[in-house]
């Protein structure tokens, strides 16, 4: 004996199935461990102080262009517990590549 189905309520059907595919797609992503996390971890250069080398400068050169250089000499100097007096040739400093 065959038994049959039939959807009662479309809109209840619909949730059901857009449920079950949100629950589908948060495994798959689980068990292959994709995460925002992983997409955004910073990105630095290592950039080795010369003389005559300034924050400022270093911060204008070689971080991002569309963020205020003040911002990124204090993510700078943030990072690489560093201030703009115990600055030093031959230092290395990470700079941003993002904000």
């Amino acid at each position: 004996m065959k038994k049959s189905y039939r959807i009662k309520s479309r809109a209840r059907f619909t949730v059901f199935v857009l449920v079950v595919f949100l629950m589908m797609a948060g495994a798959v992503n689980t068990v292959f461990g994709l995460d925002a996390h992983a997409a955004s971890e910073p990105e630095y250069l290592q950039i080795e102080v010369e003389s005559g080398d300034t924050l400022w400068d270093l911060a204008r050169d070689f971080g991002p262009d569309d963020q205020d250089v003040r911002r990124v000499i204090k993510h700078i100097c943030k990072i690489n517990n560093v201030s703009p007096e115990t600055l030093q040739p031959g230092q290395v400093l990470l700079i941003p590549v993002e904000l």
